[in-house]
């Protein structure tokens, strides 16, 4: 073999390592929730609004839904949730091992927000107004 097709061989493949060095974040589940679209935060917030009427407290403040609970919506299941908690004004989704958590919780009287706890960090991804 000659020194330039082992020259370009080894350029192909560091250029092969840096490419899957750059996209491998694409994969991650956090990634991908952070870098969705406006109607996505929204059906989510509407999958969660479900669950608050679903599963009344009654005595306790908070309650633990299975995560093969079949009352789930789709939405919440295709996270892959570890933990689903509900309380009286919040839903709280543990994704992963602890990769990340949302929640989508009562703000004052009149917003709601989709929050994502995330590498040490607390964004808001979605705000909604409520009369």
């Amino acid at each position: 073999m000659s020194i330039s097709k082992v020259k370009l061989t080894l350029i192909l493949i560091v250029c092969l390592v840096v490419l899957l060095f750059v996209l491998w974040p694409l994969r991650s589940p956090y990634f991908r929730f952070m870098h969705n679209r406006h109607n996505y935060y929204a059906l989510l917030a509407r999958a969660c609004d479900a669950l608050l009427i679903q599963h009344p407290l009654g005595t306790n403040s908070v309650i633990e839904v299975p995560i093969s609970d079949p009352s789930v919506p789709a939405i919440i299941s295709d996270l892959h949730p570890t933990m689903i908690q509900v309380s009286s004004n919040r839903v709280w989704v543990m994704v992963g091992i602890r990769e990340f958590a949302v929640s989508w919780e009562q703000q004052d009287s009149n917003h709601w927000a989709m929050i994502d706890i995330g590498e040490g960090v607390e964004q808001k991804v979605y705000v909604e107004s409520r009369p």
